[in-house]
């Protein structure tokens, strides 16, 4: 029997483990194979209080662990498989075999980007290739960019950056974009916004950093100088094992209220697994605080 456990050990997990030790609570904290979720492979990383600024995700990550640490939380290195949250107390069953009951539940599982498929284009991660503009776009002021994707996130992250890049070229692999007509027309507002239809990326050329890359548009292959791709081709939150038990929006991100609170009693969810909230890490650890603190609240 567990009082609280914490599924994920991403910014969201972590900094509800410290929550929770600070408060005098001993948790769970199930890690799955990767410690530390995304942010474990930003190479530099300047939106977190009280962090250098220039830490690196890794840097990040282990201070947040050498933190949580010093409490009495208990790490198991697996992957859930399934959980029932029907009887109480719950039941998370991991892939070791190995079941465990608690008293109260936190989601962190996060959100897993859908990956440009381009050659080599992983070694970039970080050195120009980001996939999250509102994270990493400051980093290029006065540059060239693009954003590659059509839909509204594509068009969010280019009027993002449009007051930061020297100029912006959307890649849009179809004849027409999937974003909302609104969103759409905001494109049209800013003139260092630049939409390519029937365009894709076929190679990234760069030493270390991105310098320039070669693309197809319309059939024709071009060369562009470009400092920085941001993939907006969508992402797919880490819930697959709570469908139909967690109520869900049309993403499958999980509905919390104010005080991370999913439908089921006792169950809360924190981090990028939440529905209508910004994927960023100090956004994270508030969620992952307001969480612990929500679970305490009940457990009492």
């Amino acid at each position: 029997m567990q009082k609280i456990v914490i599924i994920g050990s991403g910014p969201a997990g972590l900094s509800a483990g410290i929550a929770l030790g600070r408060s005098g609570f001993s948790s769970t904290i199930i890690s799955g194979e990767k410690i530390g979720g995304q942010i474990i492979d930003a190479v530099k990383v300047d939106n977190c209080p009280g962090f250098k600024i220039g830490s690196t995700g890794k840097e990040i990550v282990d201070d947040l662990l050498n933190h949580v640490k010093t409490f009495n939380v208990n790490f198991i290195n697996s992957n859930v498989i399934s959980v029932d949250f029907k009887k109480y107390p719950f039941e998370i069953i991991l892939k070791n075999g190995n079941t465990l009951s608690a008293e109260a539940v936190i989601v962190a599982t996060g959100k897993t980007q859908n990956q440009l498929l381009i050659p080599n284009s992983e070694k970039y991660l970080g050195y120009g290739l980001s996939y999250c503009a509102t994270c990493d776009g400051p980093f290029f002021k006065n540059q060239d960019v693009c954003v590659v994707g059509g839909g509204d996130n594509a068009v969010k992250s280019a009027m993002f950056l449009s007051d930061i890049a020297k100029n912006i070229h959307i890649f849009v692999r179809g004849r027409s974009m999937r974003a909302s007509f609104e969103n759409q027309q905001l494109l049209k507002t800013r003139k260092n916004i630049y939409i390519h239809f029937f365009t894709e990326i076929k190679k990234i050329n760069g030493e270390k950093y991105i310098e320039n890359i070669d693309i197809i548009e319309e059939g024709i292959e071009k060369n562009m100088k470009i400092n920085g791709i941001f993939v907006m081709i969508g992402s797919v939150p880490n819930t697959e094992i709570f469908e139909n038990i967690l109520t869900l929006d049309e993403q499958k991100y999980i509905i919390t209220d104010n005080m991370c609170r999913t439908n089921i009693n006792g169950v809360f969810a924190a981090g990028d697994v939440q529905a209508k909230v910004f994927k960023q890490f100090p956004i994270a650890v508030g969620n992952g605080t307001t969480a612990a603190m929500a679970a305490l609240a009940f457990l009492k």
